[in-house]
C-alpha cells in the first residue's frame, strides 16, 4: 500500500503539478556578458516584432535576435548613466530590445499567463509603450503605457491569462540624455509569468486514475 501512495504522490509532483504551471519571476542573472537571449530560455522564445529594421534598414521582423541581456552597467564607460543603468531591480542582469525594435515573446508550448513587468526607457522620456496579449495571433489584451520613465523602473502588473504572446512596441518620446545618445529602447527586468504546459495525453490521465483507484481497491481488500 505504501507504494502505491508513494506512486500516486510522485506522479502528481512530477507531471499533474507541472502541467498546471508555476510562476517564473525572469531576472536574467543566470545569464551573463552581453548576450543574445535565445529560444527556449524560461520556456519562451524571444523575437522582433513587427516593423522592426536592423542598423541598414532591412526588415527583420519575428527574426529571433531582437532581446538582448546585458549586465546594467555594461553601456556605462561609453555613455556614462543611463537607463541601462538605473533600470536594474534585481542586480545586475537587465534586457533591452536591440534597435529599439518592437519585441515580443511567447510560450514555447501551450498559453501563458502575464503577471507584471518593470520596465524603463533607456534614452527618452514621455515614450509611449503598446503592449499586446495574443492567441493564436489574434490580440486579446492591449493597453498603451505612458511615460516609463529613463531614470527609474516602474512595475507594470497585467494579470493577463490565456495567451500565448506578449508584445511590446515602443514609439515616441523626446531624449532625456540629448548628449549621449538617443532611441526607443527598453530596460526590461523581472517579468513575471506563468506557463501553461500542452493538455495532458489520456494515457497519463489513465495512468493517475488507474493508481488511484488501484490504492482505493488494496485499501477495500484488506478490510
Amino acid at each position: 500500500m505504501k507504494i502505491i501512495v508513494v506512486a500516486v504522490i510522485a506522479f502528481f509532483a512530477l507531471v499533474i503539478l507541472p502541467a498546471a504551471g508555476i510562476a517564473d519571476v525572469i531576472t536574467f542573472e543566470d545569464l551573463s556578458g552581453y548576450t543574445l537571449i535565445p529560444d527556449g530560455y524560461h520556456g519562451l522564445n524571444w523575437h522582433y516584432g513587427p516593423g522592426s529594421v536592423d542598423g541598414s534598414g532591412n526588415d527583420i521582423s519575428g527574426n529571433a535576435e531582437g532581446w538582448r541581456a546585458l549586465p546594467n552597467t555594461y553601456f556605462d564607460s561609453a555613455y556614462g548613466t543611463t537607463g541601462y543603468t538605473l533600470g536594474v531591480v534585481s542586480p545586475d542582469m537587465v534586457a533591452y530590445n536591440r534597435f529599439g525594435n518592437p519585441v515580443s515573446f511567447s510560450a514555447v508550448s501551450g498559453t501563458l499567463t502575464f503577471n507584471s513587468v518593470y520596465l524603463t526607457a533607456a534614452w527618452r522620456s514621455d515614450m509611449d509603450v503598446l503592449v499586446e496579449g495574443l492567441l493564436g495571433g489574434s490580440t486579446i489584451y492591449s493597453t498603451n503605457i505612458p511615460y516609463p520613465w529613463p531614470d527609474h523602473p516602474s512595475e507594470y502588473l497585467f494579470d493577463w491569462s490565456g495567451i500565448d504572446t506578449v508584445r511590446f512596441t515602443p514609439t515616441g518620446g523626446t531624449s532625456y540624455y540629448p548628449d549621449i545618445g538617443d532611441g526607443t529602447q527598453l530596460v526590461f527586468d523581472n517579468i513575471t509569468v506563468q506557463t501553461s504546459a500542452v493538455p495532458l495525453p489520456p494515457s497519463l490521465l489513465l495512468l493517475g486514475s488507474g493508481l488511484l483507484w488501484l490504492g482505493a481497491w488494496r485499501r477495500l481488500r484488506k478490510s
